[in-house]
């Protein structure tokens, strides 16, 4: 994984990237600027745009995780939680897998 400065990638590039099933990129607004955001390249999982590929390990910890987020949905804001900032829909689901 990369990251990558706004000044680096187009967003023609981002598009190519999100469309490619040899690339993967994301942003999130922590370790960015007040305000900004930070964008992340890196390698794919094998079954990018092929979820009948999936591990079934993975798929049932995926179906965990999307219970999770929809118990939480509508928590917003951000909060501390041993020292450091994160999403409150974090912390929120972090409680109900039970990991705090």
């Amino acid at each position: 994984m990369a990251k990558l400065r706004p000044e680096e990638v187009s967003l023609i590039d981002v598009a190519v990237c999100a469309s490619s099933p040899s690339c993967r990129t994301a942003t999130t607004p922590f370790g960015a600027p007040p305000g900004g955001a930070q964008r992340y390249v890196g390698r794919p999982v094998p079954w990018k745009n092929n979820p009948e590929a999936m591990p079934s390990g993975v798929r049932s910890g995926l179906a965990k995780a999307i219970d999770y987020s929809r118990a939480c949905r509508g928590v917003k804001g951000v909060c501390v939680v041993r020292g450091k900032v994160m999403p409150c829909k974090a912390k929120c689901q972090m409680e109900h897998a039970g990991k705090l």
